[in-house]
């Protein structure tokens, strides 16, 4: 990977951290859709909100997958790029949800490392008894190789999902599936990292 490749992965990345953390236009911030979910349902346990938060981001990732695989392979060069930014956005405010859920300081740098490592697919946890300390060996370096990872991970789903979205309807059912299957295994991991 050049330096150049590097740089515009670790642009994606940041930016889907920081869309899912903070919101983007009418997509709400994690704090502001737990306070939500919390108001709607007052009587909900800690596990049955996260639960909620798994159901509702997993349709949507599912409804924007989809949405992006109608057109085909016509409309595939303007959707898949908007379709796996989204997508990770999704996943990422997911991730910080859940942490939120499970008390976690949401601007805490271990926190970002905790969904960083969510969205690339690395499990653990992040709680260490009752409070969160950082992981040993996570450094600014690794930090941004990590965010780095993200990025690339968005770019090379370009592959494998472009191709499920190549025919028009059908497409859209196989990418449907394909982004509620990511949404639902980054909320596994997030569940795993965060729950004390």
């Amino acid at each position: 990977m050049t330096g150049t490749d590097a740089d515009h992965d670790s642009d994606v990345g940041s930016r889907v951290l920081a869309a899912g953390r903070r919101g983007i236009g009418s997509f709400h911030t994690p704090e502001r859709l737990v306070g939500d979910l919390r108001a709607s349902h007052p009587e909900d346990t800690k596990e049955m909100t996260v639960q909620r938060l798994i159901r509702l981001h997993c349709t949507e990732g599912a409804l924007q997958g989809a949405a992006s695989g109608l057109g085909g392979i016509f409309t595939l060069v303007i959707t898949l790029p908007l379709s796996l930014f989204a997508g990770g956005v999704i996943q990422a405010r997911l991730a910080y949800a859940i942490a939120l859920v499970y008390g976690h300081d949401l601007d805490a740098p271990v926190t970002e490392t905790a969904v960083t490592k969510c969205l690339i697919g690395v499990a653990g946890t992040a709680a260490s008894g009752a409070g969160v300390s950082a992981p040993k060996g996570i450094t600014a370096a690794l930090k941004r190789k990590a965010i780095r990872g993200i990025g690339a991970r968005v770019l090379t789903r370009v592959g494998g999902e472009g191709a499920a979205r190549l025919i028009p309807v059908v497409g859209a059912a196989a990418a449907g599936a394909l982004d509620y299957g990511f949404t639902h295994a980054v909320a596994m991991r997030a569940v795993e990292a965060f729950k004390r």
